[in-house]
């Protein structure tokens, strides 16, 4: 009775937890590379004053 009461459209539980944990690294990722790209620019702009 359990499958009945589920929508069409929904995942089941593991392929959302799976989703959730790939959205996660993916957020990780981008803050990650963020914070790299925007230090080594102010790296390089040091150096080259000096």
């Amino acid at each position: 009775m359990r499958f009945a009461l589920r929508p069409v459209w929904g995942c089941d539980d593991a392929a959302e937890k799976d989703m959730k944990i790939y959205l996660l690294m993916v957020l990780f990722g981008t803050l990650l590379a963020a914070i790299h790209f925007t230090s080594a620019q102010e790296r390089r702009s040091k150096s080259l004053q000096q």
